[in-house]
């Protein structure tokens, strides 16, 4: 190898290459074991005359060959398109054209061969490429308050906010982390498989599995956790079917990071009390490479309940409450990929539609996102501070506010409940009643099975609010 990039550098001052790094349906691969992967994807790119810069697709059903694919194309120092291997192929085709990205790579898991990787050829109709000396990965967002928008992130700045993460959670190389979120987003790359290859640790990559998901944990030993609010909102409703402190599954836990959606300090208190382990909630996006704030203090434990914490890496500041950031870990506009973002920045502060306030120790709180804000009758009402009330009854498994619209007020707020009671309602009217003002209670309740949510576990507010028109 001749490559002289962060993640080469890496991989040539690991002290022990047996060490355990990826566990993925009781199967490990070690540090070694990982790098021969990486070897022979290499060699085939050196047959395919795979040149440096280049856009590569990457897929696998296979979480931990999905992170070993990923981590060989950034050693090639590559521009790697994750794609969701569970997404059809028209929508693969649209993210690739949109990269500018005419191969992809692939594993042959499942088709009853020796393992092996595929590199296909696919010819996009797309003009030249985004970037000459582009490395790094480019994203799509999750599309939750309006179309997807494809974000390149520089290797530089992965390698930089995963160092952050280390940091800030202390990770060495005994810590094994089990991350359930899949690899295609920001979050599980950045925050779980990149921060663990820097501290030399372990981590485990299976999906999330309600059924088995602290069996899991115990079996390997896992000592902290990468997750979202839906898991954890899931592990909570079926708590009662596990010990609720110390030796039980969740005993050897650390602590458990939230991130990628709102938590809400309600949730997050009826978790640590269920499970005894501290809830250290984040504040993240994929234009900032993942996380802004994170909840914890000097010594690592959990700040203020309802906070996402303060900023790690990156300012923050709030421009009419709005939060602004800036730093090297936020999208760069000058990348071509990365244009639209010019209109979203004001003197290199990007503009994240987030809206929040700081207590006086810095901590940032999160308001609610300027598009959510419902407007009544010349009254704004922030959907979070209705929401926490109504979770405040812990039969409501999981709601979201919205707006509809109203022909005098303009809008009117309207939630929507998952819960196994549907013989609630009354009993949110009076919750509300009591912790709200009358402009800001909901006038409706919907009683859904499921929230619609992106493959993170992000609830599509879109697509509710779209409903809520017809309501």
């Amino acid at each position: 190898m001749t490559r002289n990039n962060r993640a080469v550098r890496r991989w040539n001052a690991l002290p022990d290459l047996t060490h355990p790094f990826l566990i993925c349906d009781d199967t490990t691969y070690t540090y070694e074991h990982v790098w021969f992967e990486i070897e022979r994807i290499h060699r085939l790119l050196q047959h395919h005359r795979i040149r440096s810069f280049q856009a590569v697709g990457l897929s696998s059903f296979s979480p931990c060959y999905f992170a070993i694919g990923l981590l060989a194309l950034l050693a090639w120092d590559l521009a790697v398109v994750p794609l969701n291997p569970k997404a059809p192929r028209e929508e693969w085709q649209r993210q690739l054209k949109e990269a500018h990205c005419g191969i992809w790579l692939h594993d042959n898991h499942g088709s009853g061969k020796s393992p092996g990787w595929i590199l296909e050829s696919h010819t996009p109709e797309s003009d030249a490429p985004w970037q000459e000396n582009f490395s790094g990965m480019i994203l799509f967002t999750s599309g939750s308050t309006g179309q997807p928008k494809t974000v390149g992130l520089a290797q530089d700045q992965l390698w930089e906010q995963a160092l952050t993460v280390k940091m800030t959670h202390q990770l060495t190389e005994h810590s094994r982390g089990y991350s359930p979120l899949p690899l295609f987003h920001v979050n599980a790359p950045v925050i779980a498989l990149f921060s663990t290859f820097l501290a030399g640790g372990t981590i485990i990559l299976d999906p999330f599995n309600r059924q088995t998901f602290w069996n899991t944990v115990q079996k390997q030993d896992a000592n902290w956790i990468n997750a979202v609010p839906a898991i954890l909102t899931i592990l909570s409703h079926q708590a009662h079917e596990l010990p609720l402190t110390g030796t039980g599954p969740h005993g050897s836990i650390r602590f458990i990071r939230s991130a990628s959606a709102p938590l809400g300090h309600v949730l997050l208190e009826r978790i640590e009390e269920q499970f005894g382990v501290p809830v250290i909630e984040s504040y993240g996006m994929t234009e900032a490479c993942g996380p802004i704030t994170v909840n914890t203090d000097p010594l690592g434990q959990r700040g203020p309940a309802g906070s996402v914490g303060r900023p790690r890496n990156i300012m923050v500041r709030l421009i009419n409450s709005e939060v602004w950031i800036k730093g090297g870990p936020v999208i760069r506009s000058h990348l071509p990929m990365n244009a639209w973002a010019l209109s979203e920045m004001t003197g290199g502060w990007y503009h994240t539609g987030d809206l929040g306030h700081f207590d006086k120790e810095g901590y940032l709180y999160l308001d609610g996102r300027v598009k959510d804000v419902i407007k009544r009758g010349g009254e704004s009402i922030f959907p979070r501070e209705v929401e926490e009330v109504l979770q405040k009854d812990k039969r409501v498994q999981e709601c979201v506010v919205v707006g509809r619209p109203h022909p005098i007020l303009g809008e009117e707020p309207i939630a929507y409940i998952v819960s196994s009671d549907p013989d609630i309602e009354e009993t949110l009217r009076e919750l509300s009643t009591k912790h709200l003002s009358p402009y800001k209670r909901p006038v409706a309740y919907h009683f859904v099975e499921a929230l619609p949510k992106n493959a993170t576990g992000k609830i599509q507010r879109r697509m509710l609010v779209k409903e809520g028109q017809h309501a």
